[in-house]
């Protein structure tokens, strides 16, 4: 075991954390999703990744796209059968909705650190209305543009319900950055900062 873990270089390892960083509440997410769009009133994973980059740095967003990837083709199939024989027919809407998460938490990673600064203490008024307005809200737009507009295109969301479809995803994954974004900053910087 120790063998596998020193020719991991960490770069890899901080990759495979923010995978499982998105993955894991994605997965958990998908539990309390509405169909078809699966939007939900939270989406922890879109927080709790930007999170994660923060902690580690740009280079470890290819473990949000993963994440995002892994799953939705995991979601909209639901065995390894259905998987093998159908993750062809949804890995053009799962790479379209990777990108977005991709781009959001990049966003939003960037918005946070040019605006406020890492680490921060978060106790300035300023701070916090930068986080709740522009990170949370300005920063959550790529992703549900870019996942709707896939579900548009491949047929799955009719244009009446896009507009709805948006804004139900947009919501949620607003409230994952604005919840889970600024607990985890708290969490784990160091105290001198607090």
């Amino acid at each position: 075991m120790f063998f596998i873990l020193s020719i991991i270089s960490p770069n890899t390892f901080s990759i495979f954390i923010v995978f499982l960083a998105y993955f894991i509440p994605a997965k958990l997410g998908f539990f309390i999703a509405l169909p078809p769009d699966n939007a939900t009133a939270i989406w922890p994973a879109s927080g709790i990744a930007a999170a994660a980059v923060i902690f580690f740095g740009y280079k470890t967003l290819p473990g949000v796209f993963l994440g995002s990837l892994v799953a939705n083709l995991t979601n909209f199939t639901c065995s390894l059968e259905l998987f093998i024989n159908k993750a062809f027919n949804f890995i053009d809407i799962s790479l379209c909705i990777a990108s977005g998460a991709t781009i959001e938490s990049f966003t939003v990673v960037f918005i946070i650190k040019k605006l406020i600064g890492y680490p921060s203490s978060l106790s300035h008024w300023h701070d916090i209305l930068i986080l709740f307005i522009i990170a949370g809200m300005v920063g959550a737009i790529p992703s549900p543009t870019i996942g709707v507009t896939s579900l548009y295109f491949k047929g799955i969301i009719p244009f009446d319900n896009y507009l709805y479809n948006w804004w139900t995803w947009w919501i949620g994954n607003s409230m994952g950055i604005i919840v889970f974004t600024p607990i985890l900053v708290a969490i784990f910087t160091p105290n001198e900062y607090i």
